[in-house]
């Protein structure tokens, strides 16, 4: 009877388990490599090209730039649902834009590159655990992805700077980047937080953008 018992618990039992192999494409003797994950086969990555590789993360990464920071394109659900499928190569190549930019004709070129860089990643990681703190529903990775897409238009700036010497138009572009990147952010971060505490978890991000937006002003 416990034979039958337990037999029964590991046949009705869900399984998560993933079957390799291989199934036709549809056409001729080509073979399509991958696993079966439930009723889904998803296709497998590893015998593809350089190419293909480079070439599927540069769509990813522009379709998460395109849903950051044109929200009205994600549907009426604003971007809370946003970026299912997140990556970090876009917000470290902005991040890295961004520090270069910044470093471009200062006297300790060095300096200034590893103080953006530890500005901007250091405050995205306290941003993000501070959503968290405040009984935000978010997930730590997808928001580090958020932030650092919204990073776009500040290094779009910070390098229109390097061209810009006239103090009034570097000031428009630069503030033209953080309104941009800023309505970007907040509904996602806005939305994360009960309605209290939205404040305690937006204004670190203003803050953040505004110090950015002063470094961009100010450079040489």
């Amino acid at each position: 009877m416990a034979n039958e018992d337990n037999t029964k618990l590991f046949v009705d039992e869900p399984s998560d388990r993933r079957t390799y192999g291989s199934i036709p494409s549809g056409s001729g003797n080509e073979i399509r490599a991958g696993y079966d994950v439930g009723s889904e086969f998803v296709d497998s990555t590893l015998d593809e090209s350089v190419w293909e590789t480079l070439k599927r993360d540069l769509v990813r990464v522009g379709r998460n730039l395109k849903q950051v920071l044109l929200p009205t394109s994600t549907g009426t659900d604003g971007t809370q649902h946003t970026l299912r499928d997140w990556d970090l190569w876009g917000p470290l190549v902005f991040v890295l834009v961004l520090s270069s930019a910044l470093c471009i004709g200062a006297s300790h070129p060095s300096t200034v590159f590893a103080v953006v860089f530890v500005i901007v990643s250091v405050g995205a990681v306290v941003l993000t655990a501070n959503v968290q703190l405040l009984g935000g529903h978010i997930i730590f990775f997808q928001s580090l992805c958020v932030l650092g897409y919204c990073l776009f238009p500040l290094s779009m700036a910070a390098v229109a700077s390097i061209f810009l010497h006239n103090k009034v138009a570097r000031m428009v572009v630069v503030t033209g980047a953080v309104l941009w990147a800023a309505s970007a952010a907040l509904p996602f971060i806005g939305s994360s937080v009960p309605d209290t505490r939205r404040v305690l978890a937006v204004y670190p991000l203003l803050l953040l953008y505004t110090c950015l937006a002063w470094l961009t002003l100010v450079k040489s």
